[in-house]
């Protein structure tokens, strides 16, 4: 059970990186960013505590580490899909066209 309790956190963490690297090109708010980063910190490290204090059954730590798992390739499938999707649409639009484009005027 130790080793599944070790294996949680790693994939927690896990977890927790590819999540915030899918929001690596929004704008936060310096206080917002400042609070997400202790959120990843310290909550895999509660929740590993609390179940080093609090014994839960093996089925659900495994679960969980599941769960985890499946998370991280779902996130890492969905950002790979929106960056292809993104770099379509650069390349569908460039400058030469735009400078080329007519201009639609009314009657």
């Amino acid at each position: 059970v130790a080793l599944l309790i070790v294996l949680f956190a790693l994939t927690m963490v896990l977890s927790q990186k590819a999540m915030m690297s899918m929001n690596k090109n929004t704008q936060q708010d310096p206080a917002q960013a400042a609070m997400q980063k202790s959120m990843n910190t310290f909550m895999p490290i509660m929740l590993t505590f609390t179940f080093v204090i609090i014994p839960i059954p093996a089925g659900v730590l495994l679960y969980l580490i599941a769960s985890n798992c499946f998370q991280v390739i779902q996130t890492i499938i969905i950002n790979k899909q929106l960056e292809a999707e993104d770099a379509k649409k650069a390349e569908k639009i460039n400058d030469d066209d735009i400078i080329n484009a007519r201009q639609i005027r009314e009657k």
